[in-house]
């Protein structure tokens, strides 16, 4: 099982590292943040939310007959690959509210069948670290995914999206100073799952013009059949909460609190930024 996994996730970084585009649709997403981020603590810093993403897309979908409305009836047959790379940096990492970074590696057949959501089954290969990398891991597993859409009658508009998505996976401890003072250098691998669930709703309707959207999501990790220091000391499971409201010309305002894997100081955050796209430049 353990050599499946590996091999699995080393076929799955090199798909994506070798970058397979045959007959796919490409985008790609380049996005900073400039963070105003005040803390519980009474911490207040200026940080830099990044994330930079890339993904290619082979729909097998029958493409829909000229004369029909494909966006009422879409058809999705599709393998998906990509990236995703995010996080937030500071200028001194121990101020970091949101000390957590990820890379998110993945290869999805994605289907859309009926009246049920689009889902996405696939795998994955993770790498989470601090932004000082003095704790990191990695994590490669299995992944399922469902978007829920509510279309506005006649129109593209949605009146709301829920994201949901779930992993389970064997995560490597690379170095991880809480874990090792329980556990003593020799750091077994241990199976997690995690579960996240976002909800996006819009609303110009009932905040006014100055508002786009407001987004709120809920992340849990936790580790399975850990040991018993790990679970006394509280290091099995992490819960995080955010919410965000996109205001009009990029900006937004935000709140989060909670605990991350690599970011054990558990706290509330209040935030104000700026989101700059690069567009065509990550092209």
């Amino acid at each position: 099982m353990r050599q499946g996994i590996a091999a699995l996730g080393t076929a799955l970084a090199a798909l994506l590292l070798t970058g397979v585009t045959v007959s796919a649709e490409e985008s790609r997403q380049a996005e900073f943040s400039p963070t105003i981020l005040s803390a519980e603590s009474d911490s207040t810093v200026l940080g830099l939310s990044y994330e930079l993403a890339s993904s290619g897309r082979r729909n097998f979908a029958a493409p829909p007959a000229p004369d029909s409305d494909a966006w009422e009836d879409p058809e999705i047959d599709a393998l998906e690959w990509g990236y995703i790379l995010k996080g937030v940096l500071t200028g001194n990492p121990d101020d970091n509210p949101e000390n957590f970074a990820e890379l998110d590696l993945h290869l999805n057949y994605s289907r859309l069948a009926l009246d049920l959501p689009v889902q996405e089954f696939g795998a994955v290969y993770k790498y989470e670290a601090d932004q000082s990398f003095d704790n990191k891991q990695s994590l490669v597993g299995l992944r399922y995914t469902a978007h829920i859409s509510r279309m506005v009658a006649g129109t593209y508009r949605t009146s709301g999206d829920l994201f949901v998505r779930a992993t389970l996976g064997k995560v490597s401890p690379i170095s991880d100073a809480a874990r090792e003072a329980l556990l003593g250098a020799s750091m077994e691998r241990y199976n997690r799952w995690d579960a996240i669930a976002l909800y996006k709703l819009p609303t110009r309707d009932w905040l006014g013009d100055f508002s786009e959207d407001l987004e709120i999501s809920y992340r849990y990790f936790e580790e399975i059949s850990p040991p018993d220091a790990v679970r006394e000391a509280g290091l099995d499971s992490f819960d995080y909460l955010s919410v965000v409201l996109n205001l009009k010309n990029n900006l937004f305002v935000a709140y989060t609190e909670g605990e991350l894997p690599t970011d054990l100081d558990e706290d509330k955050t209040f935030k104000l930024g700026w989101s700059w796209e690069l567009g065509e430049l990550v092209r």
